[in-house]
C-alpha cells in the first residue's frame, strides 16, 4: 500500500495548485499548436480526422461563427450530388464570401466574419462543402444527428466519455492501492476545496453568458421559447440583426433549408417557422449541433487526474496518462468549446478575470470577466449586475433598490449604496432603543428583513466626536440590547459589561 509521497510527487503538487485557481489564466506554452495536436490526437481515439480549429474572440463570435460557416458552405443537395472541378469551387466560395462581407455591414458581424475567414482557407470551406464527413463509429442513435449541418455532429459526449474512463480506472486502481490517509490527502488538496469554488463561478459565469450572448439554450416542455424569456429575447435580437442584413439574399435562402432542430418530437413547436425565419434561425442557435463544452471551469478534474496519473506512473499505462494529458491540454486552452466531428470553435480566455477573497467574480472598478472582442460580464460578489452600477455608483439610488425584484441584485446594490444610508433614506423603522444602541427593521419584499443595531464608540474621535457604527444582526432581534450582546456572541441575560471600550 501507498501511504505518503515522494518529495518529487510533492513538488508536483505544489506546482498544480495555483492553475487550479478561478481566476488562474494559462501559461503562453498552453497555445493554440498544443490544442491543435491535442485534438489531433484525441479525435483519433474516436475515429476521426483531425477537425479544422476556429478560435473566438468573445462570446457573440461564439455563439455566430457557427452559422456564418453554415451559410457559407450549406450548398444545396443537387450541388453536392455534383462535385465541380476545384478551380470551380474556389471561385465560387471566394464568391460567397465577398458577397456575405458586403451585407453583414454591422460592425460586429462584419468582424466576426473577419476573423472565421482570416482562419479558414478556400480549400477548407471546399472541403467541407463538398465532401462529406467520415460518420463516428458506433454513434447509432445514442447521439442527436443534424444532417443538415455540414460542420458535422457533436462530439462533447464522445470526449468526455474518454476522460470518465481514464478517471474511472485510476479511482479505482488507487482504492487498491493507496492507503485512506493519503487517498483523502490527495482528495483534499486537488479536489474538494477548489471544486466547490470553481462550481460556483462556473454557474454564475454560466448564466450570465447565456443570458446574455445565446452560447446554450434548453429550455422548458412545449417549444424552444419554453420559460426562459431572458434567452429567448437575446436569440430573437441577435437573428433579428442577422435577417435585417441578409433578407432576400441566397444566404437567408441557406439557414432555411437547414431544418430547425426543435423540429425532432421533443422539440415539437406549434409556430409557423416558415414565416418566420428569425424563430428558426434563433432555433439553430440555440440546440444547432452545437452541444457546449465548457473548458476554464471542467478542466479541474481532469487536470487533478492527470496530474495523479503523472505523480504514480508506473500504475497506470502510457495511453491512460497521454489521453489525459490531452485532454488537460485542450481544456486548459481555451474558456468554451462547440467541438463537432469535422469543425472545433474554441472560445479564448477572458483578459481580465476579477474575483473577491471567496472566489466569486467581483470588480468595482469595471468588467470582472472581461473577452478581447470587448464583451464584459460586471458582478458584484457573484451576482451580476448592469454595467452602470460599476461604471456609475451615483445611479444607484434608494428608489432603485426598492423598485429591484430580484433578491440577490438587490442585497449587493444595497451594499454598494451603504446599508446605513439605504436605512435612513428609506425610513426604517426603529425596534427598539437602548443607552447607547438603537435596534433598526427594514422589511423587504420576498426576502429576510434587514436588521442593524447602531452603536457609538465610548472613546472620543481627537476633535471630540463620537464615530457610530451600523452592525448587522440576525432578524430574530426583538431588542437592541440583545442585538448588541449577539456581536459578542452573548444572550441578552449574558451581557453585562462594567464598562464600555
Amino acid at each position: 500500500m501507498i501511504d505518503s509521497l515522494t518529495l518529487e510527487q510533492e513538488s508536483l503538487l505544489q506546482q498544480l495548485e495555483p492553475t487550479l485557481r478561478v481566476n488562474a489564466i494559462p501559461s503562453e506554452s498552453v497555445g493554440t499548436d498544443a490544442a491543435r495536436f491535442a485534438l489531433e490526437r484525441l479525435y483519433r481515439l474516436l475515429g476521426l480526422k483531425a477537425p479544422y480549429v476556429i478560435w473566438c474572440d468573445g462570446p457573440f463570435q461564439f455563439s455566430i461563427m457557427p452559422l456564418l460557416l453554415q451559410m457559407l458552405v450549406n450548398l444545396p443537395s443537387e450541388q453536392l450530388d455534383d462535385k465541380p472541378g476545384r478551380h470551380f469551387g474556389f471561385d465560387k466560395l471566394n464568391a460567397l464570401e465577398n458577397e456575405l462581407m458586403k451585407l453583414l455591414r454591422l460592425p460586429r458581424w462584419n468582424q466576426a466574419l473577419r476573423g472565421l475567414l482570416l482562419q479558414l482557407k478556400t480549400e477548407t470551406l471546399f472541403d467541407l462543402a463538398y465532401n462529406d464527413e467520415e460518420r463516428l463509429p458506433g454513434m447509432g442513435d445514442a447521439y442527436r444527428q443534424f444532417a443538415w449541418s455540414r460542420c458535422g455532429i457533436s462530439t462533447a459526449d464522445p470526449l468526455w466519455k474518454i476522460t470518465r474512463k481514464s478517471t474511472d480506472e485510476i479511482i479505482q486502481r488507487l482504492q487498491q492501492v493507496m492507503t485512506l490517509g493519503l487517498t483523502t490527502k490527495l482528495t483534499n488538496q486537488l479536489y474538494t476545496v477548489p471544486n466547490d469554488r470553481i462550481l460556483r463561478t462556473r454557474q454564475t459565469i454560466g448564466r450570465l453568458l447565456d443570458r446574455e450572448e445565446s452560447l446554450r439554450l434548453r429550455d422548458g416542455r412545449g417549444s424552444i421559447f419554453g420559460y426562459a424569456q431572458a434567452g429567448v429575447m437575446t436569440l430573437y435580437r441577435i437573428a433579428a440583426e442577422l435577417h435585417e442584413q441578409i433578407s432576400g439574399t441566397v444566404f437567408e435562402d441557406s439557414l432555411q433549408s437547414c431544418p430547425a432542430p426543435q423540429a425532432a418530437p421533443q422539440y415539437l413547436n406549434k409556430r409557423n417557422l416558415e414565416n418566420e425565419p428569425s424563430v428558426n434561425t434563433a432555433a439553430l442557435m440555440a440546440f444547432g449541433p452545437y452541444e457546449k463544452f465548457w473548458g476554464a471551469w471542467i478542466c479541474h478534474h481532469t487536470g487533478c487526474y492527470a496530474a495523479i496519473a503523472r505523480m504514480f506512473p508506473d500504475l497506470f499505462s502510457k495511453e491512460l496518462r497521454s489521453s489525459l494529458t490531452d485532454m488537460n491540454t485542450l481544456l486548459r486552452s481555451g474558456f468554451a468549446y462547440i467541438p463537432l466531428t469535422r469543425v472545433v470553435f474554441v472560445l479564448r480566455f477572458p483578459t481580465t478575470i476579477n474575483v473577491d477573497d471567496n472566489e466569486r467574480l467581483h470588480s468595482i472598478a469595471g468588467p470582472a470577466l472581461a473577452f478581447a472582442d470587448g464583451y464584459g460580464v460586471y458582478a458584484l460578489h457573484g451576482i451580476p449586475v448592469a454595467a452602470s452600477i460599476v461604471d456609475e455608483p451615483e445611479s444607484v439610488t434608494a428608489q432603485s433598490i426598492e423598485k429591484e425584484r430580484n433578491n440577490e441584485v438587490r442585497r449587493v446594490l444595497i451594499d454598494r449604496y451603504g446599508i446605513a444610508n439605504y436605512l435612513r433614506d428609506t425610513g426604517a423603522g426603529v425596534v427598539d432603543r437602548t443607552d447607547g444602541a438603537i435596534l433598526y427593521r427594514k422589511q423587504q419584499p420576498n426576502d429576510e428583513p434587514i436588521t442593524l443595531v447602531q452603536v457609538r464608540n465610548s472613546t472620543p474621535e481627537p476633535d471630540g466626536t463620537y464615530k457610530e457604527y451600523f452592525l448587522r444582526v440576525p432578524p430574530t432581534m426583538r431588542s437592541a440590547r440583545e442585538a448588541v450582546a449577539w456581536t459578542f456572541g452573548m444572550t441578552a441575560d449574558q451581557y453585562k459589561p462594567d464598562r464600555e471600550t
